[in-house]
């Protein structure tokens, strides 16, 4: 059970990661603009390219994140004249706390 839970804590870190088309990515995008996201997007691909010194499982997450963060132009947020209520930045604020608290920047280790 404790693997599971682990591989649970992993994939929500991952999904976390405001980039792209991820969850993080897509809470990130109701706070900045379409530009400064992109820009996110291609900066964190890099910083993951430098942690793959680390954990050689990031360089494949940087592939990937910019594969992703390059296919197309995504949806938008229907309004984006509207300023974001409160409720909702304190729920961008909780997904941010369980971001950090999962992240690791090797998750996977040999001895």
């Amino acid at each position: 059970m404790a693997i599971a839970g682990w591989v649970g804590i992993l994939v929500t870190f991952l999904n976390l990661i405001p980039v792209a088309q991820l969850d993080g990515g897509h809470i990130l995008r109701a706070f900045i603009s379409e530009k400064a996201h992109k820009m996110i997007t291609y900066a964190v691909a890099l910083l993951l390219v430098g942690m793959s010194y680390l954990w050689s499982g990031w360089l494949i997450w940087a592939i990937l994140i910019i594969f992703i963060g390059s296919a197309g132009n995504p949806p938008g947020a229907l309004d984006e004249v509207s300023p974001v209520s409160k409720g909702r930045i304190v729920l961008a604020l909780v997904a941010l706390i369980i971001f950090v608290i999962t992240a690791t920047p090797r998750p996977l280790w040999t001895a």
